[in-house]
C-alpha cells in the first residue's frame, strides 16, 4: 500500500514538474501584472495551499498560476522531498518577469509573504540533493536577491544563511556553480556563502 501511494507520488510530482516546465515556457509571453493577477484570482486557493497541514488535503488543491505552480512544489517538497525536489527546481522563474512577479505577490499580502522565501528555501535545500541542478537555483536566488532587490537586508540575511548551509554541504559544487554565473552574481554568492 505505501508503496502504491509513493508510486502515485512520484507520478504527480513528475506530471507536475512537466506542467511547470511547459507552463514557464508559456509565461515568458506574460507580463508580469498577468502573471500577478492570474496568483490574486487563485489567492484563496495558494493560501490553501501554503497552510494545508497535510499531504493528502493537496489533493484536490490544482492552481493554474505559474505562482501557483511554486507554491505547490514547495509543499510537495515538504511534505515528501524526494518527489517535491525535481518539481520545486522545474518551477524556478525562468525569467526575470517570473522573479518580479513572485516577489510583487508576496509583497501585496501579509498573509502570503513568507511564499517567496519558503518556495526559495526549497530550492536551495533541494539543491543539496540534486547538484548538477545547482546552477540554475543559485542564479535564481542571486536574480532574485543581489541583483533585482539588493535593498532587502532581512531577506538578504536569511539567504546567505541558507547559502552558507549549501556551500558547507557541496562546497566544491558551489563553487563551481557559481562561477559559471554573472559577475555581480558571482560577487552576492561568494560574499552571502562566506558569511558576510
Amino acid at each position: 500500500m505505501r508503496l502504491h501511494f509513493a508510486v502515485l507520488i512520484f507520478i504527480a510530482g513528475t506530471a507536475l514538474a512537466q506542467t511547470a516546465e511547459h507552463k514557464a515556457t508559456d509565461s515568458s509571453a506574460q507580463s508580469v501584472a498577468q502573471m500577478v493577477a492570474a496568483a490574486d484570482a487563485e489567492k484563496t486557493l495558494l493560501k490553501s495551499i501554503y497552510q494545508a497541514p497535510t499531504d493528502t488535503s493537496l489533493a484536490s488543491m490544482h492552481p493554474h498560476s505559474r505562482i501557483g505552480a511554486m507554491v505547490l512544489a514547495a509543499k510537495q517538497y515538504e511534505f515528501h522531498p524526494a518527489v517535491g525536489g525535481p518539481a520545486v527546481i522545474a518551477a524556478l522563474p525562468r525569467t526575470r518577469a517570473e522573479v518580479e512577479a513572485l516577489h510583487r505577490f508576496c509583497d501585496a499580502d501579509s498573509d502570503i509573504a513568507g511564499i517567496e522565501r519558503y518556495f526559495y528555501g526549497t530550492a536551495l535545500q533541494s539543491a543539496t540533493t540534486h547538484p548538477e541542478k545547482l546552477t540554475l537555483v543559485l542564479h535564481n536566488v542571486a536574480t532574485s536577491y543581489a541583483v533585482d532587490y539588493p535593498g532587502a537586508p532581512a531577506g538578504g540575511s536569511w539567504y546567505c544563511s541558507e547559502l552558507e548551509k549549501v556551500r558547507a554541504a557541496l562546497p566544491q559544487q558551489y563553487d563551481r556553480a557559481a562561477k559559471q554565473l554573472e559577475p555581480g552574481e558571482r560577487a552576492f554568492l561568494a560574499e552571502c556563502a562566506a558569511g558576510s
